[in-house]
This record gives structure tokens, C-alpha cells and sequence, in this order.
């Protein structure tokens, strides 16, 4: 255990509790092995405005990278779509979201290249993935009738995109 001395010596400094703790590296890092992300509400609509953004600024007016982010968080709808996403958003300055959403872009690397070679559109399945968690019942089953009854838009262009293949 000499690998995490120097972070239980830091710890023990602290008024950390054990329990945040753990919530905090089990939030951060998945187990070795592991290939799933966290599915809950919250972490789905997390990912999904990540995916709002990007394809927002991507999509925006602007001479350049900062105009566009600017135009974004400046649109009158921003702030509605913020706290529809953010369940547990903090208000904040302007600047702190231009900030916010600049961090989003610049690393969402995968997310603009496929907006690029989408010609600016999210394919439909990167959607349906972003958004399949939230219909999980309680013993972890996705409902593919609720979902696809729910998100009908999604349907057409996914049997078009499996039609090509």
C-alpha cells in the first residue's frame, strides 16, 4: 500500500469524511476492467448536455471559436436549456459559463468530429445511446417499447442509417 501513503497523509489533514471520499473516486474512476459509465438521471443529462453544447457552438454563427461560444451563452433560450440539464446548476456569471461551455468543446474532441462528418448533425444513434439509461427499470432492463414510443424522431433516421449498412 506504500502507492497511497502520500494521499492518506493528505487526507488525514483534511476534514474529509471517509464516505465523500469514496463517492468522490467512485464518481471519478470506474473499477479496471470496467466499461461502464454511471447511468443514473443525473449523470445521463450531464452527458447529454455535454452533447447540447458542442453540437450548439459547433452549429453557431461566429467569425470565430470564442464569437460563437459567446453567441451561445448570450441566446435567450441558454439559460432555460442550462437549468433544464443542470438539475443542481448554481447561478453563474456570464463568463463562468463561456468558460464552462469552452471546457465542453475543447474536450469533446470525438463529439466535433462527428458533427463534422455529420456536416453538423449528431448521428441519431449517438442520441439514442445518450439517452437509452433513462429508461432502465429497477432491475436494470432498458424498456425498449417506453423508448422507442417516447422518442419516435429518433426511429426513422436509425432505420435509415441500418438500411445503408
Amino acid at each position: 500500500m506504500a502507492k497511497w501513503e502520500e494521499l492518506i497523509k493528505y487526507l488525514n489533514t483534511t476534514t474529509a469524511k471517509p464516505a465523500a471520499v469514496l463517492k468522490l473516486i467512485k464518481n471519478t474512476w470506474k473499477p479496471k476492467g470496467s466499461k461502464s459509465v454511471r447511468i443514473d438521471d443525473y449523470n445521463t443529462l450531464r452527458r447529454a448536455w455535454k452533447y447540447h453544447v458542442v453540437n450548439s457552438i459547433y452549429n453557431a454563427d461566429g467569425t470565430n471559436l470564442k464569437a460563437k461560444i459567446w453567441n451561445v451563452v448570450e441566446a435567450e433560450s441558454y439559460e432555460h436549456q442550462f437549468k433544464a440539464f443542470n438539475l443542481k446548476a448554481k447561478n453563474k456569471t456570464p463568463e463562468q459559463h463561456f468558460n464552462a461551455c469552452k471546457k465542453l468543446w475543447t474536450t469533446s474532441k470525438n463529439i466535433r468530429a462527428e458533427l463534422k462528418k455529420n456536416g453538423g448533425h449528431l448521428d441519431p444513434l449517438t442520441i439514442a445511446e445518450v439517452l437509452v439509461p433513462m429508461y432502465k427499470d429497477n432491475e436494470g432492463k432498458i424498456s425498449t417499447d417506453k423508448f422507442l414510443d417516447e422518442n419516435k424522431w429518433l426511429v426513422k433516421p436509425l432505420a435509415a442509417k441500418k438500411k445503408k449498412k
